[in-house]
């Protein structure tokens, strides 16, 4: 590799010398050049060259250039100096995902971004409810707000994560060779862990009593991930745990079947259900369809016909004729207590501001992260890569006909618990900043303003003591305001 220096550059700029050792590369035939010609002749330029062409270059540019043919040119000289100056050597490939990313962060929106090849496979898999890896539930060590390692949150039963011993709470120190603080972040690793399927991946553990780290060797295989749990409460109120509005093949079937299970459990002690909690704490979201198929699926047949949801795009805000409210009324009369916290998001907040604003729902926890922005992916050509953007915000029909806003607004509970803030660690500070905290995010509505919820304990304390008995036993064990 060349490196330019000093000496260098005062010879190759004079006229003499810039003629002898490149051909001009004006405008114009930068212009004419086909652009993967054009970066393969700046493949065989040394430092010394690209100096004395972007030299050359600035002497002969018109002074009336365009903004466009400006860029064109500035286009070239980057990459040419990124490809031959830069002592971190790239390549064409690595250049080209650079431009494509740059142009979607110019965007300066914290939910957008270019999706290399990985990243879309994981994306669609997810969507899924299908993937392959080792099946572990996996967080970031946050220090400072610096990301410095991974945790294992838990082991998904049955999977090869959970067959080879891996526990909750164990700190993966190294994936293969490599130290997990030197990871930019949790994303990468996970790439590095997924890995090609069919294959093994050796993670460095560091377990609570171990005095030595623990070596592991974990096989790849395909996943199939269950967003839905339920359980039959001691109390004979049924949870329902969503993990996230993902895997749409068989999501909106497993919320039926599993109340259904959990129903007929009931019965058979001869104790029908007393109620559903749908709990979305920490559920970051996922996918507007199943966000609708959620709120229909628990509404009663007094909300049928309605419509959930506008969206404001740049053309001005239009209901969204697909939610259209066709209630199943699973739960028949039965109250529906929907959790809450700082890290419920995006869909799952659909769901709990809709359940609330249509009357139907009584929502329990803390105010929500408070994201309303929808955000599409668009494949690019040939399909291994995508683009994600946020395109639009969603704005929820409340009963009285008002729109309410979402972003930058969250959802407000209608019953607070008390959170112990010295109980919280480190991994909680993502939830602690909100959708409005975030650089570039979108501004609340103009066309929306919120309506405060009704105080359950004041408006129907019969109501209020019945979820109170509900929360505070085991397993969830909550204290409410």
């Amino acid at each position: 590799m060349s490196v330019c220096t000093a000496s260098d550059a005062a010879t190759v700029k004079s006229a003499g010398a810039v003629g002898k050792i490149l051909p001009p590369i004006s405008l114009a035939n930068v212009k004419k050049t086909p652009i993967g010609a054009l970066y393969d002749y700046i493949a065989t330029m040394p430092c010394y060259a690209v100096d004395a062409m972007i030299h050359l270059q600035e002497q002969s540019l018109p002074k009336d250039v365009s903004v466009d043919d400006l860029h064109l040119l500035q286009s070239v000289q980057t990459y040419a100096v990124a490809t031959r100056c830069a002592l971190n050597e790239k390549t064409k490939a690595d250049m080209y995902a650079g431009q494509l990313s740059g142009m979607v962060t110019a965007v300066n929106d914290p939910h957008s971004q270019f999706m290399d090849e990985e990243e879309s496979t994981i994306l669609r898999e997810s969507a899924e409810g299908e993937f392959f890896g080792i099946g572990a539930q996996l967080e970031s060590i946050m220090i400072e707000g610096k990301f410095s390692g991974v945790r294992i949150v838990a082991p998904l039963p049955g999977t090869p994560a959970d067959k080879a011993g891996l526990k909750a709470k164990d700190v993966v120190y190294m994936i293969g060779n490599k130290k997990t603080d030197s990871y930019k972040n949790l994303r990468d690793a996970i790439v590095d862990i997924k890995g090609p399927l069919g294959t093994s991946v050796i993670l460095t553990l560091i377990r609570e009593g171990e005095e030595k780290p623990l070596v592991v060797t974990v096989p790849r295989d395909r996943i199939e991930q269950k967003y839905v749990k339920t359980e039959l409460l001691p109390n004979n109120w049924a949870w329902m745990r969503v993990i996230q509005f993902m895997g749409h093949k068989t999501f909106c079937t497993d919320i039926k079947n599993q109340y259904n299970a959990l129903e007929k459990a009931s019965l058979a002690k001869n104790e029908p259900l007393k109620g559903l909690i749908l709990d979305l704490r920490n559920d970051p979201g996922g996918l507007l369809g199943l966000a609708f198929c959620a709120a229909t699926t628990f509404a009663p047949p007094s909300v049928k016909g309605r419509t959930m949801l506008a969206i404001e795009m740049r053309d001005g805000v239009n209901p969204i004729e697909e939610s259209k409210f066709t209630p199943l009324n699973l739960l028949n009369g039965k109250p529906l207590v929907v959790l809450v916290n700082e890290g419920s998001a995006s869909a799952s907040e659909i769901v709990a501001k809709v359940c609330q604003a249509q009357g139907y729902c009584t929502v329990v926890g803390t105010d929500t992260f408070g994201k309303g922005s929808i955000q599409r992916v668009f494949p690019l050509a040939g399909e291994k890569v995508s683009v994600k953007v946020t395109y639009a915000q969603y704005l929820v029909f409340h009963s009285s006909g008002a729109l309410v806003p979402v972003q930058g607004v969250g959802v407000i509970p209608n019953i607070r618990v008390k959170v112990k803030r010295a109980e919280t660690n480190d991994n909680t500070d993502v939830f602690r900043k909100r959708e409005s905290d975030l650089q570039g995010s979108l501004p609340t509505s103009k066309y929306a303003k919120d309506i405060l919820p009704e105080n359950t304990k004041e408006m129907n304390p019969t109501l209020y003591q019945q979820i109170v008995d509900a929360l505070s036993s085991e397993p969830l064990k909550l204290e409410l305001e």
